[in-house]
């Protein structure tokens, strides 16, 4: 049975972990106060959470993933266009619709 090596997406998964985990170890004790009145440290406790949540996920796909023999090819056509659109949803639905900040989702041609 060959050894198995750690991938370079399972160290930095573990790096972001490691790092989401500490920043918001660090910011704790600061107060996070409300959404209409943000505290000092509620950005970087949701910094922090995020980059953790972010880290495992990342950690955990990538010890669950297959090695890729030589010779097989994954699909590439939709990858470029994935993470972009996820966060302009995201970005939308959020500022636009749920928070209804006064900014235009659409642009003036589209409306």
């Amino acid at each position: 049975m060959a050894q198995q090596q750690l991938s370079t997406d399972a160290i930095t998964g573990g790096l972001l972990l490691l790092a989401g985990g500490g920043l918001l170890a660090l910011t704790w004790h600061y107060p996070s106060g409300t959404l209409s009145e943000i505290g000092p440290g509620m950005i970087l406790q949701v910094s922090g959470a995020s980059l953790a949540v972010l880290g495992g996920l990342m950690l955990l796909r990538s010890l669950k993933q297959s090695v890729v023999r030589e010779g097989e090819s994954r699909p590439l056509a939709l990858r470029p266009f994935v993470v972009p659109a996820a966060m302009a949803a995201f970005v939308t639905l959020l500022f636009g619709y749920g928070l209804r900040l006064p900014v235009s989702v659409w642009p003036g041609f589209a409306a």
